[in-house]
Order: C-alpha cells, then sequence, then structure tokens
C-alpha cells in the first residue's frame, strides 16, 4: 500500500470514530453484510436439506422404513400398504373397465375428490385404503396361522410365484426397464424384488390355509334344506318363455301403426288358441308349436329345431324387464298363465312356467362341435349337413376303440371342433346348467332315462350343427351347492372375525404421509 493510500485510511478511520453518527453507520453495514452472509449460508444449506429429502424419498428408503399400518403386533410398512393399495385400485379399474366413468371412477383425477358410488360419504382413495388393510390383514393373520400349523407353500405355488416374477422380469426388458423400475411403476417406490417375492408368498400360503378352513366346514342336506328355508326368495328364480312377434319392417310400404295393430292383432290371436286349452303342460307344448307360425319366415327354423328357443329358465326379479316384471312375480301366477305385452317395436307372449329353486345338476363334459358351415350361422344345406355329419361319425367311430382315452378326445378337439371358445381347452365345459347349451344336448345330458357316469360318449344332431360329447361328472344340484357355498361364506366369516380379534388395524399418521394413499 502506498504512504498516500494509508494516511488517507487513517484519516477517515480517525473521522469515523471522532463522528458518533458515521461510527453507528458502519456498524450497520458490518451486521447487514454478515446476516446476507448468514442468509446464504442458510439458504445454500435449506437447498441441500430439500435435495437429499428428495433424494431420500425417491430412493424409496422412508418407505421401506416407516411404518404405515399396524396388524397386531406385526408394523406393515409404506411399501406393503402401497402393494395393497395399488392392487385394489387396479383391479377395481380392470373389472369396472369402460363403465368406471358411470360409477364416477376417473383414475386422471384426484381419488381424494371423487366419491366413491359405494358410499358417497366415503372418496375412492378411502375406499381403496379400505380395501388394502383388511386384504392385508387377512393375508397377514391366515399366512401367520399356516405357518404356525407347518403349512407350505405346495410346490404348484412355488412354481406359479416364481413365474409371476419371470414374467414381470420379461415385460420389463420389453418396457426399457430393470424389473425394479417397473415394478415401482405398478406398486409405488420402494418395493424391492425380494419384497415382492415375500408378499406373493404370504399371499399364496394365506390362501392355501383359507382354503383348508373353508373345506373344513360341512353340512349335510337337513343343514341345506334349513338354510333355505330361511329365506327361499333369496334361492328361487321364475323360468318362463317368451315370443316376441315383430311389429315393424323399415322395409314395408304399410303404415307403420297398421304394421304394429298386426302386431298386436298376432300377439292376442296367440293368447286366444293357447288359452283354450286347460291342461297347462299341453298349453305349454302347442305354444312351442304355434312360435313358428307368427315369427317372420328367416326366423320359423330357430323355432321349429329348438323346442326350447323361448325359454327362459331361472331369473331373478332383477333380471326381469319392466314390462314383465308385474305379470311374472305375481305370487298368484300358476304354470301356463299367458299374456301379451307391448315390447315397443312389437309384442311378446309371455308365458309363466314354474318359480322355485333349481333343482338341476351342474354338469361338466367335453364337446367337439361341428358346424354344417362356419361361414353360416343358419339357412345350411343338406349337402352341409351331411358333410359335417360325416367328419362327425368318422371321429365318433374312433372314440369306440378299445385303447381310446380322454386325452385323445381333447386332442380331437383340438384339431376339428369349431367352438372357437373351448378348443384349446379340450372342449371342456364345466359346472355348466340347463340354458347354456343346445336343446339336444342339454335332453342327452338331462333327460335321459338313466344317470350318465364319466366316460360315456355320445354324437348327437343339435339345432346348429353336430356335437360329439364326453361326460365327466354330475357336480352337485344347484341350489344345494349355492346354499353350500352361502354357509361356507358365512362360517368362514364367523372364523375369521374370531381369529383376527388380536390382529387389531392401527394406521400411522406419519406413515401414511409418505404412502401413495
Amino acid at each position: 500500500m502506498s504512504a498516500s493510500r494509508e494516511k488517507r485510511r487513517r484519516r477517515e478511520q480517525s473521522a469515523s470514530e471522532s463522528n458518533p453518527k458515521q461510527k453507528e453507520l458502519e456498524k450497520r453495514r458490518q451486521r447487514k453484510a454478515k446476516a446476507g452472509s448468514l442468509a446464504l449460508e442458510i439458504g445454500a444449506i435449506a437447498i441441500v436439506v430439500v435435495f437429499v429429502v428428495l433424494l431420500i424419498f425417491n430412493s424409496g428408503i422412508l418407505q421401506r422404513s416407516l411404518t404405515a399400518v399396524s396388524i397386531g403386533d406385526y408394523k406393515a410398512k409404506v411399501t406393503e400398504l402401497n402393494y395393497y393399495y395399488n392392487n385394489a385400485f387396479r383391479n377395481t379399474v380392470m373389472n369396472m373397465g369402460d363403465y368406471a366413468a358411470q360409477y364416477g371412477l376417473d383414475a386422471t383425477k384426484d381419488l381424494h375428490k371423487q366419491p366413491s358410488f359405494l358410499d358417497e360419504t366415503q372418496s375412492w382413495a378411502d375406499y381403496f385404503y379400505d380395501q388394502a388393510v383388511k386384504t392385508m390383514q387377512q393375508e397377514y393373520v391366515q399366512a401367520t396361522l399356516a405357518r404356525q400349523s407347518g403349512m407350505e407353500l405346495t410346490e404348484d405355488n412355488k412354481t406359479a410365484i416364481d413365474t409371476n416374477i419371470k414374467s414381470l422380469e420379461q415385460y420389463a426388458v420389453t418396457q426399457q426397464m430393470t424389473a425394479t423400475q417397473y415394478l415401482r411403476t405398478l406398486f409405488g417406490k420402494g418395493l424391492t424384488i425380494d419384497a415382492y417375492r415375500k408378499l406373493l408368498e404370504r399371499n399364496y400360503l394365506s390362501t392355501q390355509y383359507g382354503e383348508q378352513v373353508v373345506d373344513s366346514f360341512t353340512y349335510d342336506i337337513d343343514d341345506l334344506e334349513a338354510y333355505y328355508q330361511e329365506d327361499p326368495s333369496s334361492f328361487d328364480k321364475y323360468t318362463y318363455r317368451s315370443l316376441f312377434i315383430s311389429g315393424f319392417d323399415p322395409d314395408s310400404e304399410v303404415d307403420k301403426e297398421v304394421q304394429f295393430q298386426e302386431s298386436l292383432d298376432k300377439a292376442e290371436e296367440m293368447v286366444s288358441r293357447l288359452e283354450k286349452i286347460d291342461d297347462p303342460a299341453e298349453r305349454e307344448a302347442l305354444y312351442i308349436d304355434l312360435c313358428s307360425e307368427y315369427v317372420k319366415d328367416e326366423f320359423k327354423s330357430k323355432y321349429e329345431n329348438d323346442p326350447d328357443f323361448t325359454l327362459n329358465r331361472f331369473k331373478s326379479e332383477s333380471d326381469l324387464e319392466t314390462y314383465l316384471s308385474e305379470f311374472i312375480t305375481d305370487p298368484e301366477r300358476t304354470y301356463g298363465d299367458v299374456s301379451c305385452f307391448d315390447g315397443t317395436t312389437g309384442y311378446y307372449v309371455v308365458m309363466f312356467v314354474d318359480y322355485g329353486r333349481n333343482e338341476y345338476q351342474y354338469t361338466t363334459y367335453h364337446q367337439i362341435y361341428f358346424s354344417p358351415n362356419t361361414e353360416k350361422t343358419a339357412d345350411w344345406t343338406q349337402e352341409e349337413w351331411d358333410k359335417a355329419e360325416e367328419t362327425a361319425r368318422t371321429l365318433y367311430d374312433m372314440t369306440q376303440l378299445e385303447d381310446f382315452t380322454l386325452d385323445d378326445f381333447i386332442g380331437y378337439a383340438a384339431t376339428y371342433s369349431n367352438d372357437t371358445s373351448t378348443k384349446d381347452n379340450g372342449g371342456l365345459y364345466q359346472y355348466v346348467t340347463p340354458g347354456s347349451m343346445d336343446y339336444y344336448v342339454y335332453e342327452w345330458l338331462y333327460e335321459s332315462e338313466t344317470e350318465h357316469t364319466e366316460g360315456d360318449i355320445e354324437l348327437i344332431k343339435g339345432t346348429d350343427g353336430y356335437y360329439l360329447l364326453y361326460f365327466d361328472s354330475y357336480d352337485g344340484v344347484v341350489w344345494e351347492k349355492t346354499a353350500e357355498s352361502a354357509l361356507k361364506q358365512r362360517d368362514y366369516q364367523a372364523w375369521f372375525e374370531e381369529v383376527s380379534s388380536d390382529y387389531e388395524i392401527k394406521p400411522n399418521k406419519m406413515g401414511l404421509l409418505f404412502a401413495d394413499y
């Protein structure tokens, strides 16, 4: 420093020291400088803290460490709640499909601001949370009891878990992600493959144990009958016939009102002819015969070939159309009662058949279907029918060989069946009831003089082709199986309430702050 500059600094310092006002200004300047420096330091620290918090949050460390929900003494972490919550959300959205919007669920918006259609006082977020913690409690309790009893996962379930994880890893590759990254897009931050495997193991073990508990509940016919008598209306269903007589042909030159009146006249005429027959069984037989007289020509063959084309079996009241409900549900209604009803574009002629519980048996069978022509749904030529019969009889002859097995039948179904819905499953129809099959298949299964036994084979000409059938089993009377299932569900719920009483669900507010909920 030069001598002149040093002299100037000393004079300024001397002046400020001798001037109190100047001295105070200098102190203020120094304090502001220190405050500014401290603010910068605090700001820098805050930025670092925020960065670290975000880093920790996004890493999933908090989600893996914090308890979201306690189930008894067990502390379920945020990652577990996220897994169950996202599962509940995803399954609901998938089940609703295109109807989600009708139930007020918009997956793109805040679920806390959308009331659940099940309870308007509860948001969809609350609904999924409730489902999540209840499922978590059920799986934890049952898996715990399973381990205490010495139960282990079956080999099939171990394989299913391995397959699940392998599929996840393979799909992740197609999305250009690691398996862990993809897993977290499904179930939230922090979940690892190992933790996911443990959750799957818990799920499968819980299911195994739950099924064992349910299977332990047994009932005799008196138990089932007593349960039925508690509320017959929950079992009893309506069976009726309904024929639509069209009253409108857009290509006709006849006035629309005239067409509609002609439809009414036909319906009333049919009812009048039926009411002349007193015996209800004979009246129903006539109803079946008359149908082809009162429908358009292009539909006649359907009614002529299928006596049950008009039959509606075992419908609950909620299944009935509005125009039918009052007539069908009248407690004074009896077999054979008929009437006609306005169907907007024509008239329906309806016959009441029955009200009661379903006494039919569930059946399981395999079928190979031979269509006369897969490019048509009706009006097949005789040549087409003959060709279908020739193929069907050739296979039927092969089933009569001494060394023929069900595996052979399953292989034939895959190769020859025109039933695209079941051909790749060996033509299997499992736990079916009347109304879900061709009339002549029904007749063979349910109207034969003797009950079938496993391995019975028959070739039948149906209403729309030939059916090669392999009988598997009768699986119980429908109403009895319904009652048994309801009793098992009731007794299971009572059992679970008892065993889960020591596993109270308690949310943790701090953990929930970091949950997807």
